[in-house]
């Protein structure tokens, strides 16, 4: 079920209405992007005087699941500007993913499955990311996205796993070197052996100023790949992406954010090259309408 939030709470999780199931072909050929479209039933922002609270005390509305660096690379801060109020993530230098052993633990993840309970097999996912001044990119690294399975709060798609059908699946999305973007997918037809890239290239992120993500997920039909992701950057359209096999039967559906970022892949050479940082807010989910 969708948690249910008392108004007390300084970070709130709006519920709007009652989750209708989606048609997984709902949306096809819309190009406006999703949130204009969705009706939205979550949104989570830290307020101000979330500013030095416990992360995983202000994200507690979400109830994050599996959380990775959390206590220790994000933080609420207050900044000048548009928006006062963000999740500040730190990639130490020489970091790559938060469960490395031999490396510092870079970034931060966490599953945050609001949509549990809904049976959605469309969903939109909106927030806004800022990345410092000068940032590195390096080779790359993820970004939070949707991720679906079979009624569990989490997924196993991700990690250069295998992907089954239980699994469910993962659409995060990811930098990579100059700042290219792409989303980065674990599907049932991936061909790659991690995960598969689409759309690399199509965006560029710049460093300094905020940039409005919006990523629209349409799970496929069981047994046709029929699946698609499509992803806004400020607003216009810059993938529209079918052909996906997100699942194999009727069981698996979209279960929410997958709040995930780091530097890598797995090797060193994927490392934050100095102490950097990017900044989070505005997280909206949306449900057809």
């Amino acid at each position: 079920m969708i948690p249910r939030v008392l108004p007390a709470l300084a970070v709130a999780i709006l519920l709007l209405g009652a989750f209708r199931e989606a048609g997984a072909g709902e949306g096809d050929g819309q190009s406006s992007p999703c949130l204009q479209r969705y009706r939205e039933v979550v949104s989570f922002q830290p307020a101000p005087a979330d500013v030095g609270r416990a992360p995983l005390d202000v994200l507690a509305p979400l109830a994050p699941h599996q959380p990775f660096a959390v206590e220790a690379n994000l933080s609420i801060r207050a900044l000048a500007g548009p928006i006062p109020i963000a999740l500040h993530v730190r990639y130490p230098e020489g970091s790559i993913n938060p469960g490395s052993k031999d490396t510092p633990a870079g970034g931060a993840q966490f599953y945050a499955p609001v949509l549990a309970g809904s049976e959605a097999t469309a969903a939109c996912l909106g927030y806004r990311v800022r990345f410092e001044d000068g940032f590195a990119f390096a080779r790359g690294g993820k970004l939070p996205g949707l991720f679906g399975s079979e009624g569990a709060p989490v997924t196993t798609a991700s990690g250069c796993r295998p992907v089954y059908d239980q699994a469910g699946f993962s659409a995060r999305l990811m930098w990579r070197s100059g700042g290219r973007g792409e989303v980065y997918a674990y599907t049932q037809n991936k061909t790659a052996r991690c995960g598969e890239s689409l759309g690399r290239g199509n965006w560029t992120y710049a460093t300094g100023p905020w940039i409005a993500v919006q990523e629209e997920v349409i799970l496929n039909t069981p047994g046709h790949d029929d699946g698609r992701v499509r992803v806004w950057i400020d607003g216009r359209l810059v993938l529209d992406q079918g052909g996906l096999l997100y699942r194999s039967g009727p069981a698996v559906h979209i279960q929410g954010l997958f709040f995930s970022t780091f530097f890598g892949g797995k090797k060193p050479d994927w490392a934050s090259p100095r102490d950097q940082g990017t900044d989070f807010a505005d997280f909206r989910l949306g449900l057809p309408r």
